[in-house]
């Protein structure tokens, strides 16, 4: 069961509480007139233990009590007591109160005892007003004497702590800046060395700079030579479309022929001279060039294999007045007007030189390819005078 406070009756804290020694009673900090603060810090547990409440230290009798106004006896005594012997000649029956005065602390601190062995005496005093006052002033100086050590001890411990404070600012300041030179030294160096290996690193990739561009300029004209050398083997290799046509020469035209008997002639002079049917793989024929007695004929075939068997077999035409060779567009037929130039130079020269797979050969060895046309020449004046072209050289071939 909780037990309550003998003064508030309500009901104690477990901790927070006092126990009086003579009634055995218990009160709670407030009714006890106790300071928490004086509970926890200043009351031993012997002073806890011997604690009286205030109920019954009222019914205790005063001590040193005389019924009589004045007690010189006593106050004789208590004179005695404190060493001194002078006695007051005014009325014992009035009380006379000295004014206490401010303590003034210096280097050496007033004690009690000289407060109270003061030879001034009281007279009219009675022990009890004696006791009180001197009980009043006592109190009065130590609370004085205590506040003015404690602002001393103030003011010096500020003091101490504001040195002791300062040189320690000190002290970190004075490392944190050995400790930042020291990182500084330590980043400048990294940056330092840094700064020399990017400047190899940058000396290097210069030189390798310097290698790539001129590895750049020589692939760069080995890319221009094999661009000329390609598009001077395109215009070299057939399409599809002309790798089916053919061009016959030889064959005399008739004024008023047409497209059928054209077919037949040249069906008949296939079949009579090479022995091969082509009357069912003809596409289309036409001749080439103005009218004349033996314009060469352009036949168009379905098949390349039978183009192809043509033109293997066309050594069998010689000495017929009758030849088969394969079409040409206009760039091939430049070249090939070019190489024939070239050819007939050489012969004049007393060379032995043929045409083979549109390259010219001079005494067995392969000739350097013929300059080009002149550059002058624009593309339309070119893709103008190609059918012209055709035309001239298929017909050349007829003288």
């Amino acid at each position: 069961m909780a037990e309550t406070c003998a003064g508030c009756m309500q009901t104690v804290d477990r901790r927070q509480n006092l126990t009086c020694c003579q009634c055995k009673c218990k009160y709670d900090l407030m009714c006890a007139n106790v300071p928490e603060k004086r509970f926890y810090n200043t009351m031993t547990p012997e002073r806890k233990r011997k604690w009286v409440c205030d109920a019954c230290r009222c019914k205790q009798p005063k001590t040193n009590n005389i019924d009589v106004p004045a007690s010189p006896q006593h106050r004789d005594l208590l004179h005695l007591r404190k060493g001194t012997s002078k006695t007051s000649t005014t009325d014992p029956n009035v009380t006379l109160r000295k004014p206490p005065r401010p303590l003034e602390v210096d280097g050496d601190d007033s004690s009690l005892d000289e407060i109270l062995n003061n030879d001034e005496s009281f007279p009219g005093d009675t022990p009890n007003s004696r006791k009180s006052i001197e009980g009043a002033i006592t109190l009065d100086q130590i609370s004085q004497l205590l506040d003015q050590k404690l602002k001393t001890s103030e003011k010096n411990l500020l003091a101490v702590f504001k040195t002791e404070l300062r040189s320690l600012i000190q002290e970190e300041i004075q490392l944190a800046m050995t400790n930042l030179d020291s990182e500084i030294n330590h980043r400048f160096n990294i940056i330092a060395d840094e700064q020399s290996r990017f400047q190899k690193e940058l000396a290097d990739l210069n030189k390798k700079i310097a290698t790539l561009e001129k590895e750049h300029s020589e692939l760069t004209n080995t890319i221009k030579h094999l661009e000329n050398k390609s598009v001077n083997l395109g215009k070299t290799i057939p399409t599809e479309e002309s790798s089916r046509k053919l061009v016959l020469y030889g064959v005399e035209e008739h004024k008023w022929e047409n497209e059928n008997e054209l077919h037949d002639r040249v069906a008949i002079i296939f079949h009579d001279l090479l022995n091969i049917n082509i009357e069912g793989y003809i596409e289309g024929l036409r001749r080439l060039g103005k009218k004349g007695h033996r314009r060469p004929i352009m036949i168009e075939l379905i098949n390349k294999k039978v183009t192809r068997h043509i033109l293997q077999n066309k050594r069998f035409l010689a000495r017929t007045g009758i030849a088969v060779d394969e079409y040409m567009t206009g760039e091939t037929l430049d070249k090939r007007r070019e190489l024939r130039k070239a050819l007939l130079e050489a012969r004049k020269k007393e060379h032995h030189a043929v045409i083979r797979n549109n390259q010219l050969i001079i005494d067995g060895k392969p000739s350097p390819q013929p300059r080009q046309q002149d550059n002058s020449l624009t593309h339309q004046e070119n893709s103008a005078n190609t059918k012209n072209s055709n035309i001239n050289c298929h017909s050349f071939r007829n003288l």
